[in-house]
């Protein structure tokens, strides 16, 4: 589930989403697009219990 999208002051382009992995842990993840269409992930951290919740009810896996 995507979150934000935003660039920072020196151009590069960073996406922040939300989703669960195959443990079951629902994670958020920002990362940027690089020249060559290959992807950086910038940081990866545990969602917090809302935004758990917020991604269930989207995803209608509660």
């Amino acid at each position: 589930m995507d979150l934000e999208h935003n660039v920072t002051p020196d151009g590069e382009e960073r996406w922040t989403a939300v989703g669960q992995t195959t443990a079951g842990r629902v994670l958020v993840v920002v990362w940027t697009m690089l020249e060559d269409g290959s992807y950086r992930t910038i940081t990866a951290y545990p969602a917090t219990k809302g935004l758990e919740a917020v991604y269930f009810r989207a995803t209608k896996r509660e």
